[in-house]
């Protein structure tokens, strides 16, 4: 299944920083894992909505930004002022 493995680094970075594997960040894990380049936590939102992941969007954003404080994603500023996120530098993608 695409996208499993790296949904497997995100978990496995989290867990080797000693955080909860909670259901809300392995389904942020799975989403991040199916996009193809970058992407915007809105677009992560619209995703979760629709497959009802039940993840909110508070949810989403605090694992966002804690995968950027792990080194898992980038964030890139957009001119609009919103962000895209993308593999980061200790990321195996």
């Amino acid at each position: 299944m695409p996208g499993m493995s790296e949904a497997s680094e995100i978990v496995r970075a989290l867990a080797t920083a000693g955080y909860r594997l909670t259901s809300p960040r392995r389904a942020v894990a799975e989403l991040i894992a199916e996009q193809d380049g970058h992407f915007t936590a809105a677009e992560l939102q619209h995703v979760a909505r629709d497959q009802e992941m039940g993840v909110s969007r508070a949810t989403l954003f605090r694992a966002l930004d804690l995968l950027v404080e792990l080194g898992e994603l980038e964030r890139i500023g957009l001119p609009r002022g919103e962000h895209a996120y993308g593999p980061g530098a200790r990321s195996h993608h």
